[in-house]
């Protein structure tokens, strides 16, 4: 009845109102309960897939996709906006654990924060993102800002799972940063950015 032949994410905000995404940019949505469905058809510029749906508050809807496509809804799904995430990454999940807090994760460590400073209604405004790669790590890994991100970063540290800081040597770069890692003990570790707008973002690293 969803009219699609893959579904990778559904999420319900109440006892009637959840969209539901995937294969091909499809998306559905059901304000009964899943009685009845509303086939929206594909909404990604190129049938890219859908990997994560989530609802941030009863009416705003955050999706995201294949090589970086994230897609908001101001009306509970009945239709959708594109918005910049200046990622080319697959994003395969997004969650907001209150209104205004919320993450997208997808390949090779990507995470984009949308941060508490800022309104709902411009989530677009709230992306900051860094990526770590590799991850896992054997002695150097880099992190990439992007542009949006470039002069917004305060510190950088790397954390133990204590939250004690570790000495690393660092070598800033136009577009990110390196991390020499290799006298550091394999385990996992927290890479801990300050930024000006954004407040603490954290990726997690484990080094091999």
């Amino acid at each position: 009845s969803f009219l699609i032949d893959w579904i990778y994410s559904i999420d319900f905000v109440d006892d009637f109102v959840g969209v539901a995404a995937g294969m091909g940019g499809s998306v559905t949505n059901t304000i009964n309960w899943g009685d009845t469905w509303q086939f929206n058809g594909s909404i990604t510029p190129d049938f890219e897939y859908l990997y994560g749906v989530n609802f941030a508050t009863e009416s705003m809807v955050y999706m995201v996709g294949a090589d970086g496509l994230i897609y908001v809804s101001s009306n509970g799904g009945s239709s959708w906006s594109l918005q910049e995430s200046e990622v080319g990454e697959d994003l395969n999940a997004v969650h907001f654990p209150s209104e205004n807090i919320g993450y997208a994760v997808g390949n090779n460590g990507t995470i984009i924060k949308f941060g508490q400073s800022v309104s709902i209604s411009n989530p677009s405004a709230s992306q900051f993102i860094f990526n770590v790669f590799p991850n896992p790590v054997i002695d150097k890994v880099s992190i990439t800002f992007s542009s949006a991100s470039q002069g917004n970063i305060s510190s950088l540290r790397l954390l133990n799972s204590l939250g004690q800081e570790l000495p690393m040597e660092i070598l800033f770069t136009s577009g990110g940063a390196e991390l020499d890692l290799s006298s550091i003990e394999p385990g996992a570790y927290f890479i801990e950015m300050e930024t000006q707008d954004q407040g603490t973002l954290v990726s997690r690293l484990l080094k091999e």
